[in-house]
């Protein structure tokens, strides 16, 4: 088992090693595949930092930000009050629909559905609310969306329960790409996810270590099962 465990993490080092040194750059990769009229599904969207990234290259996307956080969602709506094609959900994705308490912690991009978080030693928790919780597929479904360009999921330890009950829709052809946060905690099972589901890792980005300790890095994953369906 050990040698097993050590031959993934060897796999899994090369790639990452070998994607980085490609020097993967997100700008570059949305000019060149996140066309106009591409529709960007944004949960765990928090202050609207990656809105802003997209939004920059002014290509008429259509937006569905995300945010359990009512603060955070109030703040974005204004921030992006001349923005017409953004719709605010104050809710969460996970694996089921119902309720959930959501932990609310300084800084705010470290709020999650989870009561333990990975790097509590840099947070506080300030309170806990509870909030509205949809499955993905409920959430496409109700919203009547047709295809998602580009899934960014940031949800500081959900991201592999989204994934797994996300998977009729990435096997479909309905989401195309996907950003994801991988933590140290959660990297393996991403990876396995991906390869069941003909997900392909396409670029690695914003690697953080701290004390010479992996913590998390972004993850681009591109769905192949879009072109199987064609």
């Amino acid at each position: 088992m050990k040698l097993f465990l050590l031959g993934k993490f060897q796999k899994i080092k090369f790639l990452i090693e070998y994607l980085v040194s490609k020097n993967f750059s997100e700008p570059l990769f949305i000019k060149k595949y996140i066309k106009e009229g591409s529709v960007i599904v944004d949960i765990g969207s928090n202050v609207g930092s990656f809105i802003d990234s997209i939004n920059r290259f002014d290509n008429n996307y259509f937006f569905h930000s995300i945010e359990p956080n009512l603060e955070l969602i109030k703040y974005q709506k204004k921030k992006y009050r001349k923005l017409k094609r953004i719709n605010f959900y104050n809710l969460a994705i996970s694996n089921k629909g119902g309720e959930s308490p959501f932990y609310i912690r300084t800084p705010s991009s470290h709020s999650s559905l989870k009561e333990e978080h990975i790097d509590s030693e840099f947070n506080n928790e300030v309170s806990i609310k509870k909030v509205k919780t949809l499955a993905l597929a409920t959430f496409v479904k109700s919203e009547n969306i047709t295809k998602i360009d580009l899934l960014k999921i940031d949800t500081e330890g959900s991201e592999i329960d989204i994934l797994e009950s996300s998977k009729n829709l990435i096997k479909s052809g309905l989401i195309k790409y996907i950003k994801i946060e991988a933590t140290s905690s959660a990297i393996n099972s991403i990876f396995e996810f991906a390869k069941k589901t003909d997900l392909k890792v396409i670029g690695v980005n914003n690697i953080f270590h701290f004390e010479n300790t992996f913590n998390f890095f972004d993850l681009y994953l591109e769905n192949t099962n879009i072109k199987h369906n064609e």
